[in-house]
């Protein structure tokens, strides 16, 4: 029984660790590897909070209950995808936003990998990336090269 526990455990962190592994084969040298894998764990640039000030600038348009349009991105191959997804605001603070989302979108397929998110589920967007329109949020996308479709 143990034994057996212990299998299933380490063949699960196998399978969650290949969703941000880089294909060696596909570079064609040891630095053009390493410049993708260090892409990789740079992440989408912006991560952090942004100010008060900007944050109002940005959604000073929103309010709690407002739909609108957020992006979920998600590292694949050395490489973020990315997609808008619908979502309505059900908190917002002078910094964040909390969304609920109102669809499910499977981010980028890969294999043994669903990058997806379903809806109901929460998140709190301290990055003022919301938008009006679905169109706005991928432009968004395309602008930083992660529209994934």
């Amino acid at each position: 029984m143990k034994i057996s526990l212990l299998i299933i455990l380490l063949s699960g962190l196998g399978f969650l660790s290949a969703c941000h592994r880089v294909d060696k084969k596909a570079a064609q040298t040891e630095g053009e590897y390493l410049m993708t894998l260090e892409k990789a764990k740079a992440g989408p640039r912006d991560t952090t909070a942004i100010s008060a000030k900007e944050f109002q600038r940005k959604l000073g348009w929103v309010k709690e209950g407002t739909e609108g349009y957020a992006v979920v991105t998600a590292p694949i191959n050395g490489h973020y995808y990315g997609r808008p997804i619908k979502a309505r605001v059900i908190r917002k603070t002078d910094r964040e936003l909390k969304l609920r989302f109102l669809e499910s979108v499977m981010v980028a397929p890969a294999k043994n990998c669903p990058a997806e998110v379903k809806s109901g589920q929460t998140y709190w967007e301290k990055r003022g990336a919301f938008w009006q329109t679905r169109e706005e949020a991928r432009q968004y996308l395309k602008k930083h090269g992660w529209l994934g479709e």
